[in-house]
């Protein structure tokens, strides 16, 4: 345990735990016998800053943690302005090749799409409001590309008060997301090795 951190504010110590997935379910628990209150939270991506309060949502965010939003944030913009510049291929994939990247591994080698394949012109079809167009190019691309500006927008938010803002994000809900979306990239791709 070696990569833990501790810091106190008012009567608790809060400690942070690098995540285990023994801990995934229990994200919380306080332990009265290690003398004051102490709040162990498990985190998998970065450490979270506790301070003051038990209700994540209240909780201040770091400055680093602001940043990492703002940085997020700024990521996603431009992948949608980066997608707005490029034209999207008329194949339905292979746009990503205008920015000079080489075509897809797996349609050289195999002839057949990959997953990710038409992700890239998913998202320059929709930033242009062709949003059958874009489910065609790739589904799960779409489904990323429709959250890409709300979630900019809520990272902003988030990072200009300082606070989470309508709920703390934990591990569960982001790894349940990340999963949804992959199952719907997995399925599409499925659906068109199937279709040919």
């Amino acid at each position: 345990m070696g990569n833990e951190g501790n810091f106190s504010a008012m009567a608790f110590t809060f400690r942070l735990v690098p995540f285990r997935p023994a801990n995934a379910l229990q994200s919380r628990r306080i332990d009265l016998a290690a003398g004051p209150a102490s709040v162990y939270l498990a985190a998998s991506l970065h450490w979270i800053d506790v301070s003051q309060t038990e209700d994540r949502r209240q909780a201040k965010l770091t400055g680093r943690d602001r940043v990492l939003l703002i940085a997020s944030a700024a990521g996603l913009l431009l992948l949608l302005v980066v997608a707005a510049l490029v034209e999207p291929d008329p194949r339905g994939f292979g746009t990503h090749q205008r920015f000079g990247l080489p075509p897809c591994s797996v349609r050289v080698l195999f002839g057949i799409r990959c997953p990710t394949c038409g992700m890239t012109t998913a998202w320059s079809r929709l930033v242009r409001g062709q949003v059958t167009g874009a489910f065609r190019a790739n589904v799960g691309g779409t489904v990323m590309g429709m959250l890409a500006v709300p979630a900019a927008a809520w990272f902003l938010l988030c990072a200009g008060r300082g606070r989470w803002v309508g709920w703390a994000p934990n591990n569960v809900v982001v790894a349940s997301g990340a999963l949804v979306i992959g199952l719907i990239t997995i399925v599409d791709w499925a659906v068109r090795l199937i279709a040919g």
